[in-house]
C-alpha cells in the first residue's frame, strides 16, 4: 500500500511567529491530488512553571490551500499542545483533491506565552505534493521501511539487510498460451524465472 502514490517533498524553513504573516509556497507541477504539510517544534513544546516543573503548552496554527488563483480553503491545522522537551513534528494531510497546481500557506495565530519559560518555537519545514499512481513494479521486490525520524538518522539512510522470498514464479505455458504459477522453491522453476 505504501507504493501506490508518488510523493515529492520540498524542504522549507519558515519560522512561524505568533500573530505573524502568512508563509506561502506554490507547489510545482499540475497533477497534485494531495498535500502534506510538516510542522516542526525543534526544541519541543513545553513551559516551565514557577516551581521549575515542566508543563504542557500550546500554539494555534492556521493553514490554507487552493488551486492556483482559486479560493482559499482551510487545511485544518488548529491547536497543537504537548509537554515534551524533545524535537517533535506534526504532519497534516489533505487527499482526494482535484488534479492541479496548488498553493499552500501557513501561519501561527497564537502561542500560550513567550519568554524564557516557554519552548514553543514552531517552523514549517516541508510541503509535499502527492500524485496518485497506479504504478506496478513487475518482477521487482519492493521493501518499505518505516523508521522514526530522529536526530540519529541525521539526513542519512539507515543500513539494513533483508531476505526477500516469494512462493511462486510465473512460467509461460505455450500449450495454453498463458502464464501459470509454479513453485519458486523448485530450482528448475527458479532458474527459469532468472532466465526469463
Amino acid at each position: 500500500s505504501d507504493f501506490n502514490d508518488s510523493y515529492a517533498d520540498v524542504s522549507l524553513s519558515y519560522e512561524l511567529n505568533a500573530g505573524g504573516a502568512w508563509s506561502d509556497y506554490l507547489l510545482p507541477g499540475n497533477a497534485t491530488q494531495g498535500i502534506e504539510l510538516t510542522i516542526s517544534f525543534p526544541a519541543g513544546l513545553y513551559r516551565v512553571d514557577n516551581k521549575g516543573k515542566q508543563k504542557a503548552t500550546g500554539v494555534t496554527l492556521q493553514g490554507q490551500y487552493r488551486l492556483k488563483d482559486g479560493e482559499w480553503e482551510d487545511f485544518g491545522l488548529g491547536r497543537v499542545e504537548d509537554n515534551t522537551n524533545s524535537a517533535t513534528y506534526r504532519v497534516y494531510r489533505k487527499t482526494g483533491l482535484p488534479a492541479g497546481q496548488y498553493e499552500v500557506r501557513v501561519r501561527c495565530t497564537g502561542k500560550d506565552g513567550s519568554g524564557l519559560r516557554y519552548a514553543n518555537k514552531v517552523q514549517w519545514i516541508a510541503a509535499t505534493q502527492i500524485i496518485p499512481d497506479d504504478v506496478i513494479h513487475p518482477g521487482k521486490a519492493l521493501l518499505g521501511l518505516q523508521a522514526l525520524a530522529t536526530d540519529q538518522l541525521s539526513g542519512s539512510e539507515p543500513n539494513f539487510t533483508c531476505l526477500v522470498t516469494r512462493k511462486h514464479i510465473y512460467a509461460f505455458n505455450p500449450a495454453k498460451n498463458a502464464y501459470e504459477a509454479k513453485a519458486a522453491d523448485n530450482p528448475a522453476w527458479a532458474a527459469y524465472d532468472i532466465l526469463h
